[in-house]
């Protein structure tokens, strides 16, 4: 049996992880996450009115928002998104 030389640490510089660019989507829905805690403050005090119109319908694609009898509603999708905005998840 023969031994082998003991293994010395590598001098090599470890691996950085780069993130990929981010998308135009990607980009865009951060900018409704970034958005999304004001306007659901907008909801609660019942000034929906000052909410664009091209940003409600982002998120009710989204499936953040819904209307529901003509009302424009936080969905649960939208109240989890908001607790991980809350929380610092995202």
């Amino acid at each position: 049996m023969t031994r082998s030389a003991p293994r010395r640490p590598s001098t090599d510089a470890p691996a950085v992880f780069k993130a990929p660019p981010a998308t135009p989507a990607a980009l865009k829905r951060q900018a409704l996450r970034n958005a999304l805690l004001g306007t659901v403050e907008l909801l609660q005090h019942r000034q929906a009115e000052q909410i664009n119109a091209k940003l409600i319908d982002e998120y009710v694609a989204l499936d953040w928002f819904e209307w529901r009898g003509g009302s424009l509603q936080i969905t649960l999708t939208g109240e989890n998104i908001c607790k991980q905005i809350r929380s610092g998840l995202v």
